[in-house]
């Protein structure tokens, strides 16, 4: 049986058996119904389709990007020398960014098509900044005193 012949069996028990996609007459399907159905699953694996947490720096085309950032040959050697840098600090300092960072900077570093290590960097660290930022700003104030937040005189 073909892997998805078994899943298609399944559906059409499910619709038979309940009351989903019936039409006007008992116990019959309109072919669209049924189509709908058997596309449901890959529409269920489209949802699931998030970046995976990386446990090591994304590999990212230098020399395409940079090539798109600029026409001289000035530009793409500045370009070329600050994506390698952004990239070496990222390889030191990956460990420390979370997951859920890493997979939202990664999507947005990527958009549009190109890929850059600087704008991955820059998120990640912008990212930490925020966390370390709300750590503070929820636990004490610039004294080290606890803050009471959220209420006042009476």
């Amino acid at each position: 049986m073909a892997p998805g012949a078994a899943l298609r069996s399944a559906i059409l028990r499910l619709l038979v058996a309940g009351e989903v996609g019936r039409s006007s007459k008992p116990d019959e399907f309109s072919c669209k119904e049924v189509e709908m159905f058997l596309h449901l699953p890959i529409a269920m694996m489209g949802m699931l389709w998030p970046v995976a947490v990386a446990d090591t720096v994304p590999s990212f085309s230098i020399a395409s990007e940079c090539r798109f950032e600029g026409e001289t040959t000035e530009v793409v050697d500045r370009c070329s020398k600050d994506e390698t840098d952004a990239r070496q600090k990222l390889e030191g300092e990956w460990s420390q960014f979370a997951p859920a960072d890493k997979n939202t900077c990664i999507v947005e570093a990527t958009v549009g098509g190109f890929a850059s290590y600087v704008d991955l960097l820059t998120c990640l660290e912008m990212s930490n900044d925020v966390r370390k930022e709300d750590g503070r700003s929820r636990g004490s104030d610039a004294n080290g005193q606890s803050q009471t937040v959220g209420q006042g005189r009476r």
